[in-house]
C-alpha cells in the first residue's frame, strides 16, 4: 500500500471517528432533552431509568472522558427529577472517581 493510500485511509478513519463521536454526543443530548420533557412524570422516569442508567455508567468511566459532561447531565436530571432517587442512580455516584493524574 502506498503512503498516499495509507494517509487517505487514516484520514477516512479519523473522519469516521469524529462523526461517530458527534453522533454519540447528539444521542446523549437527546436523552437529556427527553428527561427534561418528562421531568414531572414519575412513572415515565421510573420506566426509563433502567434503560439509560447502564449507558450513563458507561460514559462516566474515567477512560470515556469524551462524554463525561453528557453523562453527568443525564445523571443530574435523573437525580433532580426522581422522587425518590432510584437505587440505580444512587449506585452510579459510587462509580465516580477523581482522576489520579492531572488532565491538561
Amino acid at each position: 500500500m502506498s503512503k498516499l493510500s495509507m494517509n487517505k485511509s487514516k484520514d477516512l478513519s479519523n473522519n469516521l471517528l469524529m462523526e461517530t463521536e458527534v453522533a454519540a454526543g447528539t444521542c446523549l443530548d437527546t436523552i437529556t432533552q427527553i428527561l427534561n420533557i418528562i421531568k414531572d412524570n414519575q412513572e415515565m422516569l421510573s420506566a426509563i431509568d433502567p434503560l439509560i442508567i447502564s449507558l450513563v455508567n458507561a460514559v462516566l468511566k474515567p477512560e470515556e472522558l469524551s462524554f463525561l459532561e453528557n453523562g453527568m447531565e443525564i445523571l443530574g436530571c435523573l437525580t433532580l427529577y426522581q422522587d425518590p432517587i432510584s437505587d440505580s442512580v444512587s449506585v452510579s455516584y459510587t462509580h465516580l472517581t477523581l482522576p489520579t493524574t492531572p488532565y491538561v
